[in-house]
């Protein structure tokens, strides 16, 4: 294996983690405010798990 596959991969491999953790905060803010507008439910309750996410 050469050092550039190794160098493309790790490249790939942030800006793929990058990607999924902006989508992940989108979603995340996207259901926060669902949550409290569409259902009006209490800000206690309102925080979003991961499986929430996974459930939309």
């Amino acid at each position: 294996m050469s050092t550039d596959y190794w160098e493309s991969l790790l490249w790939v491999l942030s800006l793929g983690t990058s990607h999924l953790l902006t989508l992940h905060w989108w979603a995340l803010r996207a259901t926060e405010g669902h949550c409290r507008i569409g259902r009006g439910l209490p800000k206690s309750t309102d925080k979003p798990s991961h499986w929430t996410i996974v459930g939309l």
